[in-house]
């Protein structure tokens, strides 16, 4: 029993050393215009996020990082291109092995979002990629998107191709109106015949209850339709 725990624990060193060695991968505050600012704090959530979800880094979140150097370093580092003294003025401050810099602006009606990998060894940057995100478009989806591709993940699940529930909520909508529309030609009818049977207090009344439920039933279908409007704007980047 002893050889045997033995055995077992001297197969599993190599591999509790390989996953202490996992390399520090700093992330860099997201750099962005004034207007963009809560956004690029979003984004940065997001980046760390997909970063340790891939188990493959010990992050330094952009809030170590902030806590580590200055704003105006900061916004240096992310304008720092290959053989820059800037990459390799601060990585001994860092610790990290690698840097992962974003930054978010407009480009017109547009979105652009960039983010380069950094190498602090070669002081290189040894990824690249941009994307331009239009206004019907996800900057959420975009943002994975760029992460898998700079760190080499898997790339992000496609978007559900399920319909949204406001649509069923619409649909719902329809089949009230609908109704209404059958309850309301049946009273016109009951009406036309009370027409000829005036003294038909039965008929009048059925009538006239058809009439207050087609109104209900129009009334219903309006809010329904209410609802599922606000449902679909508010889901409209899910998709």
């Amino acid at each position: 029993m002893m050889n045997r725990a033995f055995w077992l624990g001297l197969w599993l060193l190599p591999c509790m050393a390989m996953a202490a060695e996992k390399e520090k991968l700093a992330l860099l505050p997201v750099q962005s215009d004034q207007s963009l600012k809560e956004q690029a704090r979003i984004m940065e959530d997001l980046i760390a996020a997909d970063v340790a979800k891939m188990g493959r880094f010990e992050v330094l979140s952009s809030n170590d990082v902030a806590t580590m150097i200055s704003t105006e370093r900061q916004a240096e580092l992310a304008g720092c291109d290959e053989h820059t003294e800037c990459i390799k003025e601060v990585a001994a401050a860092l610790g990290a092995g690698r840097l992962l810099a974003a930054t978010l602006g407009r480009l017109g009606d547009d979105q652009l979002i960039s983010m380069r990998l950094i190498d602090f060894a070669s002081g290189k940057v040894v990824a690249r990629e941009v994307e331009q995100v239009r206004p019907n478009e996800s900057v959420t989806a975009a943002c994975h998107r760029l992460v898998a591709l700079v760190l080499g993940g898997p790339p992000p699940a496609a978007p559900s191709r399920v319909p949204r529930a406001g649509w069923f909520v619409l649909g719902g909508a329809g089949v009230l109106a609908i109704g209404g529309l059958s309850v309301g030609l049946s009273a016109q009818a009951d009406a036309n015949s009370f027409k000829t049977q005036v003294n038909n207090d039965a008929l009048a009344n059925q009538a006239l209850g058809k009439s207050y439920a087609a109104d209900g039933l129009y009334a219903g279908a309006v809010v329904t339709a209410a609802v599922a409007a606000v449902m679909l704007v508010l889901t409209r980047n899910d998709e």
